[in-house]
């Protein structure tokens, strides 16, 4: 059976603020409550994370799993020991166009939007998904700022 990219959100952030919700009519995505995590089987996924080996095409087959929240809430999500023994994925070389701010946590430098992130992962497996971020405010913007290392990983994936 072929597993699904997966996109586990916690119940508390926004839906108004979420730049990822608006996929999750999407048969090729699924979306698990972040209270439900270890109802679920996760073999054979890696865990995107800025703490990880880079992302690349060798990962193509895998199916990925993505954490949509706050720092604030994804600390605890990385607690559950199916989410934890995962092998973890980065992403790097890109520049957000989400502007946030949080009170609480500083933001990595190479932090991300959630819907930036599942793109770029697309793009890296070789598998560049433009529709992942066609309901994304800041589309053209993140697109202009990451021209470079797109057409790089575009690239690379011809070779």
């Amino acid at each position: 059976m072929h597993k699904l990219d997966t996109i586990i959100r916690h119940e508390k952030e926004s839906k108004k603020k979420c730049t990822i919700y608006p996929l999750k009519y999407r048969e090729d995505l699924r979306f698990i409550n972040a209270n439900f995590i270890d109802n679920y089987d996760y073999e054979g996924y890696v865990l995107l994370h800025v703490d990880g080996e880079p992302l690349s095409v060798n990962d193509k087959d895998k199916p990925l799993l993505l954490v949509d929240a706050s720092w604030r809430w994804a600390d605890r999500i990385f607690t559950s020991e199916k989410i934890n023994s995962l092998p973890r994925r980065s992403i790097c070389g890109f520049v957000t166009a989400y502007p946030r701010k949080s009170n609480f946590y500083d933001d990595p430098d190479t932090g991300l939007a959630s819907v930036e992130a599942l793109y770029i992962a697309s793009l890296m497996r070789g598998k560049e998904d433009l529709s992942l971020l066609d309901h994304y405010y800041w589309k053209q913007e993140f697109l202009e700022k990451n021209v470079e290392v797109i057409r790089m990983h575009r690239e690379r994936v011809v070779e």
